[in-house]
């Protein structure tokens, strides 16, 4: 730009040099041209007008251009950034089909473990309540009743897996923790065809007492006749013991109870 405009100062200047040239010419000439002169002069200053309207477009053009420069280094940058905007595109949809396929074939594997572990967890709650039904008759309604309603959540379709699951493994620990505890309490109990309200005394899933409230009988569990057998009165005291222990009313102690051979009645 700044060539072209020291082009046309160059002539504007030329153009004024040969006027004045001219006019000096011209004056010593004669006197008689002076109308001469101011027409030359008009027209030099026309020229000199033009020589200014030019450089006025000369500049505009070079502002044009340089506008048109910028655009189009904006254009190529846009396009740098477009090209690269896509090669990230391009690179993110792969990883989502990546995770997608790996999603599939978790998802499958999910499906496959259902298939296994619904009739798998079916045979866990009726082996508890077979459990149950089979062991020491201590709280077995509302243990038989907790099982029932575990049936009922795991058979449904109504939770997750995994909450059926959770469920399940949580009943089992609340049995297994029956094994590892000392317990009295008092129930109600069928002696000799009569239903009779005694304390009972539990050894973990070793053995299961009662006494009578008035304390005058004391009998235990027989696992193979399934049913209460009377203990001789000479256990009674050691009975009494235990259930003070498990109460917390007084220190463990070792007891002396009798156990009941499978098959014996003694």
């Amino acid at each position: 730009m700044s060539g072209l405009k020291s082009v046309a100062i160059i002539v504007s200047g030329v153009l004024w040099l040969g006027l004045g040239s001219w006019v000096v010419a011209q004056d010593r000439g004669t006197d008689t041209r002076s109308g001469g002169l101011a027409e030359n002069i008009n027209v030099a200053q026309d020229m000199q007008k033009q020589a200014a309207n030019s450089q006025a477009r000369v500049d505009k053009l070079s502002a044009d251009t340089e506008k048109m420069l910028q655009e189009y280094k904006r254009l190529t940058t846009d396009a740098s950034y477009q090209g690269q905007y896509e090669s990230e595109l391009i690179s993110l949809q792969r990883q989502q089909q990546q995770e997608i396929h790996t999603l599939q074939q978790r998802l499958e594997s999910i499906q496959y473990t259902q298939q296994r572990l619904n009739p798998l967890m079916r045979s866990m709650v009726e082996t508890l309540e077979q459990f149950v039904v089979l062991d020491l008759p201590f709280h077995q309604q509302q243990r038989l009743d907790s099982v029932i309603g575990l049936r009922e959540k795991v058979f449904s379709g109504g939770l997750l897996l995994a909450d059926k699951f959770r469920l399940l493994m949580e009943a089992y620990q609340a049995e297994l923790e029956y094994g590892n505890t000392l317990e009295s309490y008092r129930e109600q109990i069928q002696l000799g065809g009569q239903a009779i309200t005694v304390q009972c005394l539990r050894i973990g899933r070793v053995a299961l007492y009662y006494l009578t409230l008035d304390g005058a009988q004391a009998g235990t569990w027989d696992r193979q006749q399934r049913d209460w057998v009377t203990l001789p009165e000479a256990h009674i005291g050691e009975i009494k013991q235990g259930l003070k222990i498990a109460a917390g009313r007084i220190a463990p102690e070792l007891l002396q109870l009798p156990l009941v051979q499978p098959g014996t009645g003694q």
